[in-house]
């Protein structure tokens, strides 16, 4: 496989350390208590937070960490990717699009 993907289930920084990092780590935001349950405000901090811990890690895509229950609040959706632009706005290197440059290859 050319990528994986992880549920919220596990420690991704820990299994980050244990991939290899020619392969695409994908997750591994919880879909029922961060996305479906928080406010925005917690979402985006949550988010930011899971951010700054995989930093260092160029193969790191954000996503859910499974497919997103229904009723999950827009507001939710939308704070989770103004996370994700924020931070790739104050970051030097943009490993988004070294991943999105390995999603091309696959």
């Amino acid at each position: 496989a050319n990528a994986y993907h992880f549920g919220n289930a596990i420690d991704i920084v820990e299994t980050l350390k244990f991939c290899p990092d020619d392969k695409l780590i994908m997750g591994n935001v919880d879909p029922v208590g961060v996305m479906k349950q928080m406010n925005p405000d917690d979402v985006k901090a949550y988010v930011s937070d899971l951010l700054q811990r995989t930093v260092t890690f160029k193969n790191f895509v954000l996503s859910t960490g499974c497919d997103l229950p229904p009723q999950v609040p827009a507001v939710n959706i939308s704070a989770f990717f103004e996370a994700l632009k924020e931070f790739n706005k104050s970051n030097v290197h943009d490993k988004n699009v070294v991943c999105l440059e390995k999603v091309n290859d696959l």
